[in-house]
């Protein structure tokens, strides 16, 4: 298994986390305490999600492929997260 299906099979899964941690905090009949613990789940999976895009852009900008999909498409900027709960 070469690199880019390891990522996107780790992206896959990190996906059906997010969504079935999402379905979860949806839950009423949880705790609160147990809700608060997912919120802080999912944000750290989109914090994941971001360094696996931020590393793919990143060998994008470096190996001269930036800019080839169009006007602006090759700087990288910051995201601000704020926390919700």
């Amino acid at each position: 298994m070469n690199n880019r299906s390891v990522r996107e099979l780790l992206a896959g899964r990190l996906m059906d986390c997010f969504i079935e941690a999402a379905a979860e905090c949806r839950t009423e009949l949880l705790p609160a305490e147990a809700r608060k613990h997912f919120r802080a789940s999912r944000k750290e999976m989109l914090l994941g999600v971001r360094a696996i895009l931020d590393e793919a852009i990143e060998k994008c900008d470096t190996s001269g492929q930036a800019g080839q999909s169009g006007p602006g498409r090759s700087s990288v900027r910051a995201i601000p997260i704020t926390d919700e709960s």
